[in-house]
């Protein structure tokens, strides 16, 4: 398994997490997670969510990541077993087919040609 971005468990406000897709509680815990030029929030409200997570991040646990939500590891690859960076990835938009202005996801495909769910 190659290394994996480290999503660092942290407090933050709404104001620290501009950009971010989440609406975010003021002082709630959660994951920011960062990875090339995506930058995301997700709140994490409960102490057993956050120390499963933090267990998972200090054991370099991917498979665990990726139960707990695959959004942990948005560059990773499963069926590689690896990790590649945003410029290797190729990306793109789906929007709402019955809303063509509202975004559904953010799609990729792997070097390999895999392709996942990036961003939901």
């Amino acid at each position: 398994m190659t290394a994996i971005g480290d999503p660092t468990v942290l407090r933050a406000t709404p104001s620290e997490t501009s950009g971010s897709t989440t609406p975010v509680p003021a002082g709630s815990p959660g994951v920011r997670i960062d990875a090339g030029t995506l930058r995301f929030w997700m709140a994490l409200e409960t102490e057993a969510g956050r120390s499963r997570l933090r267990a998972a991040i200090d054991a370099g646990d991917v498979a665990e990541l990726l139960r707990i939500d695959e959004e942990f590891v948005p560059l990773y690859c499963a069926q590689c077993d690896s990790s590649y960076c945003e410029e290797h990835w190729r990306t793109w938009l789906e929007f709402d087919p019955e809303d063509p202005g509202w975004l559904d996801e953010m799609r990729g495909r792997c070097p390999v040609g895999h392709e996942r769910r990036i961003h939901d």
